[in-house]
């Protein structure tokens, strides 16, 4: 964990990610959004309160952990880059493009569409696809977000 920290935010609580990820474990505000509906934290609660942002960073990486049946890489990324893309390498998910609020399609400044993983389905969620997800051994880093290969070396290179 403290090299995840490390990784995160050089352990500084008033840490802001340019994807808008915040405080010393730099949690989405999606994230701090549900964590306040699970209760794990208070509604009141500052997304930069290390106690607070700590609590949710140790509860997602414990549902990623239960995800990925204690693979730490893949909770790694998960955390990282979101379970999509690490379901994504684990060829268990495909890509879609990538859409705005309008349903049309995001571009990069050279006019190629973004893509990502597709988003959970019903399906998805069935205890079917969980045990599809826990026995698929082999995780393919070069298919996710280069940032996040840049985070898994930067963290488990240490160990």
């Amino acid at each position: 964990m403290v090299r995840q920290i490390d990784a995160e935010s050089g352990f500084d609580p008033s840490a802001i990610s340019p994807k808008g990820a915040r405080g010393i474990a730099q949690v989405m505000p999606d994230t701090w959004q549900a964590a306040i509906a699970n209760r794990w934290v208070a509604p009141d609660a500052d997304i930069t309160n290390v106690d607070a942002n700590l609590e949710v960073h140790a509860r997602v990486m414990s549902e990623n952990m239960d995800r990925y049946n204690n693979d730490i890489t893949k909770s790694l990324a998960a955390y990282n880059a979101g379970p999509n893309w690490v379901d994504y390498a684990l060829g268990i998910r495909s890509l879609a493009p990538k859409t705005d609020e309008n349903g049309n399609n995001v571009t990069r400044s050279d006019g190629t569409v973004v893509m990502v993983p597709k988003p959970f389905t019903a399906a998805y969620r069935t205890q079917e696809a969980r045990e599809q997800r826990r026995e698929t051994g082999t995780m393919t880093r070069s298919m996710l977000p280069d940032e996040t290969q840049r985070y898994l070396t930067r963290i488990l290179q240490r160990r």
